[in-house]
């Protein structure tokens, strides 16, 4: 089934709970699922409430590559000593109109399962397969046509449901673009009542990136990649020149 960011961490098993301060801290060993198994398990260190400002360091366990993130903008706490060296996959949020990573509260808010508002995404630090690989496999696994059609809304290719496609997933809408950059998005179907979401996947440093929005926001992806960029960047660089830099 279609599996969106935020449903990979709605899988998650949590023994316990501690609350401070009227903000939910999880101290536990947490399992992931989805998104291709990418994160077996978690240990989280420590629990109380930690300020959102705390630099957390996140190393790439496969090269020298580290960015240094607020502590804000982890959609899961990270450990409490601010140091991730073994991440082979972690989830952020990224800023978007009324999100303020420094409040509590506002981030409890963006976290909720369904929210209009919240953007998320995943950095893969570890091998991953490439956008071209994850475009043909979901093309097939879908049941597309090969033949391109230009979508209004996005301006990228999307692609026709074949009429001998039997995959419970046929339903599901899917967008390319080679150029400038290749990207690859993915969307669950509109249905009454429901919010679908799309998945959108593109490199960064060599990194495959995966972001996680509500498909009213489709026609925004532009937007959604180039701020997610702009922040990759930014931490970057506050891993490269000591945090000096504000993002």
């Amino acid at each position: 089934m279609f599996q969106g960011i935020n449903r990979l961490f709605a899988a998650a098993f949590v023994r316990r709970r501690k609350w401070t301060s009227g903000v939910a801290v999880v101290c536990s060993r947490v399992r992931f699922r989805g998104l291709s198994a990418i994160v077996a398990g978690l240990m989280l260190v420590g629990c109380g409430p930690q300020s959102s400002e705390q630099p957390i360091t996140v190393k790439s366990p496969v090269s020298n590559l580290a960015l240094v993130i607020p502590r804000g903008y982890f959609l899961v706490p990270p450990p409490k000593d601010g140091l991730l060296s073994k991440a082979t996959a972690h989830a952020f949020i990224t800023d978007y109109p009324n999100f303020n990573y420094k409040s509590p509260a506002n981030l409890q808010a963006f976290r909720e399962i369904g929210s209009l508002n919240v953007v998320q995404f995943v950095v893969r630090f570890g091998p991953s397969m490439s956008i071209d690989a994850l475009f043909r496999h979901k093309l097939n696994w879908y049941g597309k046509e090969r033949d391109r059609l230009k979508d209004p809304t996005t301006g990228l290719s999307t692609f026709r449901t074949r009429r001998d496609a039997t995959s419970p997933f046929k339903n599901n809408s899917v967008f390319y673009s080679e150029t400038p950059d290749k990207v690859f998005i993915e969307c669950g179907p509109v249905r009454p009542n429901q919010h679908a979401r799309c998945e959108m996947s593109f490199s960064w440093e060599g990194l495959v990136v995966t972001a996680d929005f509500n498909r009213n926001k489709l026609g925004e992806w532009r937007t959604i990649k180039d701020k997610i960029n702009s922040k990759l960047n930014c931490w970057h660089q506050r891993a490269i020149k000591f945090r000096e830099t504000t993002c």
